[in-house]
């Protein structure tokens, strides 16, 4: 431990010294950016720790200068980049950071990057475009897993790896407009085929719901992260079978605020003779379970020890070879006028001046973990779509009778709206902004308030 820091240490002073002249350059195009930068000899094996928001550089060579370069080509939608308004300019601001340290820890380096464009004339802010009826959003997840060289810079040129030497291999899931994951591997184990059959024989790396198995044996462990939805295994080699070698994992993506025995990276620490929590050592009790059955329920870790008992024909459908798998949560949102009790539809869309307007909004969640949802911006108009010329006015409890109503699920909401003064004799269209959200993750910005007069 003390010569990680140590190194660590080095880094830092180092790149601090040689990056105030590193080369940058930064290209704005009509939708996307592209950076490249050049990076100290010094620090070529430090490449993978560079980030372009929470964006790993795309590219990596090898200059014949024994210098390294780097390259960021992502979209502007990518990466954490926060768009702003100002005038007559669409701004978009990221930073370029170095992490020689775990994730915890505050970048080394940052280097601001910004992109200015003219605002789109009549261009109204997205959260403002109407919504009525059903609209529809999906999360893609893709998930990849490699084995990389020993600087791990990029994929290894080899998979010959000799006998007790270390294989750091390397997964990832792509979120795009997903809320942030954890990148959890669940399980692990090597087998002589690359599929597994009922009479495959296996030796088992990752098991127990996260539980490193190899680093009691051995020195395996996790790496420190440098993203939540990255994970490096540093497998050290074993000597299983005569031949090829395959190592079957099943991944997981899940909340990184809601770790648990069944949802955790573990490995064990032979100097302090325990098991630590890969994310968050002070809650390394979450592995006590390793050393017994995390899952009660489950009894797959004991089929899989080498000399087990193991069921006729028995077989682990999810310990299919996956090295690049594709999965899709569909969200499918719904707003609409309720009758005085919320049991049903609203059978007109006229209420007296001062009556209460029952609207409730849910979201469909289908295969995705439980989300609540939230109203976080609504406004009424005189228009059913939004201009910027358009009439509106906030919706709000203070000075009237407004409020949510107790929720009966997490997957909807109901707002009791006290009718109000505004365009006289006009049809009035409510327009809100629907947000799907982490239970467990409310704050100051994901969130649903209403004022109680004589509380606050």
């Amino acid at each position: 431990m003390g010569t990680q820091l140590y190194l660590g240490v080095i880094v830092v002073m180092l790149f601090a010294t040689t990056v105030a002249n590193a080369e940058i350059k930064v290209q704005c195009e009509k939708d996307s950016i592209s950076i490249t930068l050049t990076i100290p000899s010094r620090l070529r094996q430090y490449a993978a720790r560079y980030f372009l928001g929470n964006c790993m550089p795309s590219r990596f060579n090898v200059l014949p200068s024994g210098e390294g370069k780097a390259e960021f080509n992502y979209k502007l939608a990518d990466c954490n980049f926060k768009r702003l308004m100002k005038g007559k300019h669409l701004i978009y601001k990221n930073e370029l950071t170095f992490r020689p340290r775990p994730r915890s820890s505050p970048a080394a380096y940052v280097y601001p990057i910004e992109c200015v464009y003219p605002r789109p004339k009549g261009w109204v802010p997205p959260f403002l475009n109407p919504g009525s009826g059903v609209a529809e959003g999906r999360g893609g997840l893709k998930f990849h897993m490699l084995l990389l060289n020993e600087k791990m810079t990029e994929v290894a040129e080899t998979n010959v790896i000799p006998l007790g030497s270390f294989m750091p291999i390397w997964a990832t899931v792509e979120q795009k407009s997903h809320q942030p994951l954890l990148l959890l591997m669940e399980e692990c184990v090597a087998a002589t085929t690359p599929e597994l059959q009922a009479n495959s024989n296996v030796y088992p790396i990752i098991r127990n719901k996260g539980c490193l198995l190899d680093s009691v044996k051995g020195n395996s462990r996790f790496l420190p992260r440098y993203h939540s939805s990255a994970i490096i295994l540093y497998l050290q080699s074993f000597k299983f079978g005569l031949g090829e070698v395959y190592i079957h994992c099943k991944l997981l993506a899940w909340d990184p605020e809601v770790l648990s025995e069944s949802k955790k990276a573990c490995h064990y620490v032979k100097e302090n003779e325990r098991w630590e929590l890969l994310d968050d050592p002070m809650q390394s009790s979450m592995c006590d379970c390793c050393s017994r059955t995390c899952n009660p329920r489950s009894k797959r870790g004991d089929q899989w020890e080498s000399n087990g008992f193991r069921p006729k024909d028995w077989y682990a459908t999810i310990y299919d070879p996956v090295f690049k798998t594709y999965s899709l949560g569909d969200l499918q949102f719904n707003i609409g006028l309720m009758n005085e009790d919320f049991s049903g539809p609203a059978e007109s869309t006229r209420f007296p001046l001062g009556s209460i307007i029952p609207i409730m909004a849910s979201v469909v969640q289908n295969t995705h973990q439980p989300l609540l949802l939230l109203l976080e911006e609504c406004v009424a108009a005189t228009t059913p779509e939004l201009y910027p010329e358009s009439t509106i006015c906030l919706l709000e409890s203070v000075s009237s009778r407004s409020k949510f109503e107790p929720r009966q699920k997490s997957s909807e909401i109901r707002l009791s709206l006290q009718t109000f003064t505004f365009a006289m004799g006009e049809e009035v269209f409510i327009h809100c902004k629907l947000l799907a959200w982490d239970p467990n993750g409310l704050d100051s910005t994901k969130k649903a308030c209403h004022f109680v007069e004589g509380h606050g």
